[in-house]
Order: structure tokens, then C-alpha cells, then sequence
């Protein structure tokens, strides 16, 4: 399991090696993109469901990049 994937506390940075990086975020911004193409499906945007919407789908992201 890569350690990268499972971003909740508490992080086990013991665990995490130069490898793991190169796969995690690959699949990070894989995530990313989809939600982000669902997102701008969205029939009626507004703050919520746009702006907030796009924070929470590069949470992930940040959390991995530190």
C-alpha cells in the first residue's frame, strides 16, 4: 500500500519512500481530473458546489505534496 494514498492523520511519514511519490500523485491527479470534469457538469454553479467543490478536489494533492 502506498502511504501517500491514505492521507489521514496520523501520517506515517516512517513509511513513506522516494518510490511511493511518482505512483501517488499520478493517481492524485488522476482523481483530480475526473472530479474536475464532473464538476464542470454541474447544471446550476454556485459558490458550493464550484468553489468549494474545487478546493476539496485538490485537498488530496496538497496533503501528498506537503
Amino acid at each position: 500500500m502506498n502511504p501517500l494514498l491514505n492521507l489521514e492523520p496520523p501520517l506515517p511519514f516512517e513509511e513513506i519512500r522516494a518510490e511511493h511519490v511518482e505512483p501517488a500523485i499520478t493517481a492524485l491527479l488522476e482523481a483530480a481530473r475526473a472530479s474536475l470534469a464532473a464538476l464542470g457538469q454541474t447544471a446550476a454553479p454556485d459558490f458550493a458546489n464550484t468553489m468549494l467543490a474545487l478546493d476539496e478536489l485538490s485537498e488530496p494533492l496538497d496533503r501528498a505534496m506537503g
